[in-house]
């Protein structure tokens, strides 16, 4: 799952406890809808954390193709790295699905966050850990075949919703779509079908609709430098 870092691959890990209390204390609750654009980088930043739906991060390449590159589950939060910089970059965050957030401006960040010496060392930790996130997610994308990038992916859902994947069948986490899996993993829909098909038929996937369980031995042979250490 991990090749060079600690962090597993496009999904950030929790935000600490005393960083969410930041959030909820001082950020807006927001309801926002599946599509809604969030401010993402430069003087009016916002970080966002999210207590339910999803979140994501895309780019366009230079072919025009969007990407994505990090997938935001509850409990993580959305465009805080650029918030902090104030930096515009080539990457555009949405809400991916419905979902409730809490919104935290720079000067709040700034009052509650970076005044603090032991808060700004533990931001600072974990958006390094966030970046790692980033980097093995493009790792997994560049030198993986797309049959290892999904059994990869898998991993990543059950190590951050904190489940242990046991012998036997492990159901899947959020219920994402064929499309879905297609975009965080930077192949198409055909590809992904063709793949779940073939496991299916070979008795390693079973899946009705949105709802995916996949057998053990099926990742047993998924490389992970922090296990095998």
């Amino acid at each position: 799952m991990r090749q060079v870092f600690f962090r597993a691959p496009w999904i950030h890990q929790e935000e600490p406890k005393e960083l969410k209390a930041i959030y909820l204390r001082y950020g807006a609750r927001m309801e926002m809808k599946s599509g809604s654009l969030l401010l993402n980088g430069g003087q009016r930043g916002v970080a966002y954390y999210l207590e339910s739906g999803l979140g994501a991060a895309t780019f366009l390449d230079q072919t025009g193709h969007t990407r994505l590159i990090q997938l935001t589950v509850p409990g993580r939060v959305l465009c805080d790295i650029a918030a902090t910089t104030q930096e515009i970059i080539n990457a555009y965050v949405y809400i991916w699905r419905n979902s409730i957030v809490y919104a935290l401006n720079q000067a709040d960040m700034r009052e509650h966050i970076f005044s603090n010496p032991d808060l700004h060392l533990l931001f600072t930790k974990t958006t390094l850990g966030k970046q790692e996130s980033n980097m093995e997610a493009m790792i997994a994308n560049f030198t993986y075949p797309v049959s290892d990038r999904i059994k990869v992916f898998f991993c990543s859902l059950m190590h951050n919703y904190y489940i242990d994947i046991k012998e036997g069948w492990n159901h899947l986490p959020l219920g994402l779509t064929i499309d879905e899996y297609a975009s965080f993993i930077g192949t198409t829909r055909v590809t992904v079908n063709r793949i779940f098909s073939e496991w299916k038929a070979a008795g390693l996937l079973k899946k009705v609709k949105r709802d995916m369980s996949f057998h053990s031995t099926l990742v047993e042979d998924v490389y992970d430098w922090v296990n095998d250490a």
